[in-house]
């Protein structure tokens, strides 16, 4: 009545267990570097910012000297 194929072996549920444990690890491990490139980003793109907020103070200043 019952398939002997429908139930795994201990052996295979292990194996079943470390392939999901190595898909998980290796996600984890691309996240973690999309997100060091993504901070690395915000924190070029925050000194660019920086920088530009300075010349247009430094041209505000000389407009208003004129």
């Amino acid at each position: 009545m019952y398939n002997d194929l429908m139930y795994l072996t201990e052996k295979d549920l292990k194996f079943e267990i470390r392939q999901v444990n190595a898909t998980i690890n290796e996600l984890a491990t691309d996240q973690a570097g999309d997100i060091t490139y993504l901070h690395q980003e915000i924190v070029d793109l925050k000194s660019q910012i920086q920088t530009l907020t300075e010349q247009i103070e430094f041209l505000k200043d000389k407009i208003n000297e004129s």
